[in-house]
């Protein structure tokens, strides 16, 4: 989209009916559960404008589902895998509850992509409800503040770096939104939990970026701790 895509506000079917883009069967490429056979459900729509984005979806045209509906298709493509990831687009923009527990229930694991500029109402009951371990909200932040509920919730943080990190923690300087006004500092993890950094793709025009890229996850991870990825799925050439 590179930051051309319609901003679209939290829409809570009471039902939790869901526009869904795209189901398929992948490699979890990034965070915790990277290297693991999944079900990726790209939900359609974003409340936020990323000038970078490269994830593609037609808010207009894509299929509505209910919770039953879309629960039969993730369980038919998971097979004997176990992980189903909620991403989009920004998956909590949508009432994900009724199909998260039929999924939980279902011995699912459920994990959540999202930026932490989201929350639905009475989600965190609901997940304190399920089985420990079946749903993880993995946080990769791109505003200057996250909801403060995440300090409860988030399970690992997940940032992308250019080359233009802050040295003092080697997490990004700026937000996501404005490439040209004024940078705001980038929101930080409000807990513990594991912090994930890739290179951000910039493709293979651009090696010059790439490679800065490339560097500052190795030099965010030997200084700082976070722990160093690439977008696995991409080099093993699968959505």
């Amino acid at each position: 989209m590179h930051g051309t895509n319609k901003v679209r506000k939290q829409e809570l079917d009471e039902l939790g009916v869901l526009q869904v883009h795209r189901i398929f069967r992948t490699i979890q490429g990034e965070g915790p559960y990277s290297g693991e056979r999944c079900v990726f459900v790209r939900l359609s729509g974003c409340n936020l404008r990323c000038y970078w984005c490269d994830t593609y979806w037609n808010d207009e045209a894509d299929a509505r589902m209910t919770a039953a509906e879309l629960a039969r298709r993730v369980l038919a493509e998971l097979r004997s895998a176990r992980l189903v990831v909620f991403t989009g687009g920004e998956p909590l923009r949508q009432n994900v509850m009724p199909v998260l527990h039929l999924l939980a229930s279902n011995g699912v694991r459920v994990q959540f992509e999202t930026t932490g500029s989201l929350w639905l109402p009475g989600l965190g009951v609901l997940v304190d409800a399920l089985p420990k371990h079946s749903v993880d909200f993995v946080v990769s932040p791109k505003t200057p503040k996250i909801l403060p509920v995440f300090s409860a919730y988030a399970t690992a943080w997940k940032y992308p770096l250019t080359g233009e990190e802050d040295p003092l923690d080697g997490l990004p300087f700026s937000n996501t939104q404005q490439p040209n006004g004024t940078r705001a500092r980038l929101a930080r993890p409000l807990n513990g939990a594991p912090v994930y950094v890739t290179p951000v793709d910039f493709g293979e025009g651009d090696t010059t970026r790439q490679r800065r890229a490339i560097a500052a996850v190795s030099h965010s991870a030997l200084e700082h701790g976070h722990i160093a990825q690439v977008q696995l799925h991409k080099q093993l050439e699968v959505e």
